[in-house]
């Protein structure tokens, strides 16, 4: 019966962690820019629950929380997250590897202009398919 238990219990974790990414990756389809090699920086399921996702889709149009909004406005969603008391946590981009690369930095630069520095981009090894 234990060994079961622990199973169940493993599964259920397992479960929880696939739900909170699937969650950040809502409301935004982008084709990741490939990457040959680098560090992995998986988000921990606590950690990926405080994950902010800025998406920037192929025609260049940025994306949070299932909103388009403009670079400005997203200064002021992460001002808004850090006087939530959320400063600490990590902001992550996800641009489309057909994105305007000048729509890509000017989320870079709103973020940074917001007081974060834990700053990701979301890319794809070159292993997997670039297609989502």
């Amino acid at each position: 019966v234990v060994p079961l238990i622990d199973t169940v219990f493993l599964l259920l974790v397992i479960f929880l962690v696939m739900v909170l990414r699937m969650r950040v990756d809502e409301g935004l389809s982008v084709e990741l820019p490939p990457v040959e090699r680098g560090a992995s920086a998986a988000a921990a399921p606590d950690e990926a629950r405080d994950l902010l996702v800025i998406g920037v889709a192929r025609d260049g149009a940025i994306v949070v929380d299932g909103r388009t909004v403009t670079a400005e406005a997203v200064v002021d969603l992460v001002r808004g997250r850090a006087a939530a008391g959320a400063r600490k946590r990590p902001v992550e981009i996800r641009g489309d590897r057909r994105a305007p690369h000048g729509t890509v930095m000017a989320v870079l630069a709103a973020v940074q202009r917001a007081g974060v520095r834990d700053i990701r981009f979301q890319v794809s090894s070159a292993a997997e398919p670039t297609g989502r």
